[in-house]
């Protein structure tokens, strides 16, 4: 599961009123790896305490604590190390399949640097993914190894597009299932009211 936390002015918008919500989410799902976006220590809290068997990358960096991280159900999932990308493995015998996740955030749409150039900052920023990926998915010689990337990617085409030519398939179209709508979510602030109705969030 992937989910933007939302955040203005590096606060959480409607806290608290959102708190219960989000618990009463994340207990319906109990996602088995969940990557977020947008984190706060305060939504972090919330997330512990609606799953308190997973487990969450801890270290000193500020972006763990206030951009985004990676929990997962520690009855199923070990770390094995992480970084910019993470990586979390299965409790089995190493030779058996693993997982490699990474999330990210990439740059909204209204940012005001794109609103100024005209330059689409998520095709170079997808690119740059891949590219990453590739890089250390190549590192672990394991024919098992599965890929897994979610996050807030921000728009709907050129990064799907770009991440399908890498050979990548989102979850939505190999399930065959429709693509949720994941913008706006509510309660969200008026702004982001000028594109409704969209699938930003992908797995």
């Amino acid at each position: 599961m992937t989910f933007n936390m939302c955040k203005t002015d590096g606060y959480p918008i409607n806290w608290p009123q959102r708190r219960l919500q989000i618990i009463e989410c994340m207990i319906a799902f109990t996602p088995d790896i969940l990557c977020i976006q947008e984190l706060h220590p305060l939504l972090h809290d919330t997330l512990i305490e609606a799953l308190p068997t997973h487990a969450f990358i801890q270290d000193d960096f500020p972006g763990w604590q206030y951009e985004g991280n990676i929990y997962w159900n520690s009855n199923m999932f070990n770390m094995l190390e992480y970084g910019m990308v993470d990586m979390v493995s299965t409790n089995q015998n190493e030779q058996q399949r693993q997982l490699f996740v990474a999330t990210a955030h990439y740059t909204w749409e209204g940012h005001g640097e794109e609103r100024k150039t005209g330059i689409n900052s998520r095709k170079q920023q997808t690119r740059r993914t891949v590219t990453a990926l590739e890089d250390l998915i190549g590192k672990f010689n394991n024919p098992h190894l599965v890929v897994l990337f979610m996050g807030d990617l921000n728009e709907n085409y050129h990064p799907r597009r770009i991440l399908r030519e890498a050979g990548y398939v989102d979850c939505f179209a190999e399930l065959r299932l429709p693509t949720p709508i994941t913008h706006p979510q509510c309660s969200s602030e008026p702004k982001e009211d000028i594109q409704v109705g969209t699938t930003l969030d992908w797995m």
